[in-house]
C-alpha cells in the first residue's frame, strides 16, 4: 500500500537493485521512468535488472506520482 503523502523520487529507494546506477543517469534526480539517458533503464535493457521489476515500479511511479499531485484536493 502506498503511503499518501509519499515524493514520487522516494520510491526508489524500495528498490535497491537500482542503487548500483544511482549518480549515472544523465539528469539529478532521475526517476529512472524514460528519462534520456537513465542508467536504469540501460542497465534493464542489457538484461542487468528483471524487467518485470522496472514494469513494477513504473507502474506505482505512475500511482505514486497521481496521489502526490492529488494530495492538497
Amino acid at each position: 500500500e502506498l503511503e499518501g503523502g509519499m515524493e514520487p523520487i522516494s520510491l526508489k529507494e524500495d528498490y535497491p537493485e537500482f542503487a548500483r546506477w544511482e549518480g549515472q543517469c544523465r539528469f539529478t534526480p532521475c526517476y529512472h521512468d524514460r528519462e534520456p539517458g537513465c542508467a536504469v533503464t540501460a542497465a534493464c535493457e542489457r538484461g542487468e535488472i528483471d524487467p518485470r521489476r522496472v514494469a513494477h515500479y513504473r507502474q506505482l511511479l505512475s500511482e505514486v506520482r497521481n496521489t502526490w499531485r492529488e494530495r492538497y484536493d
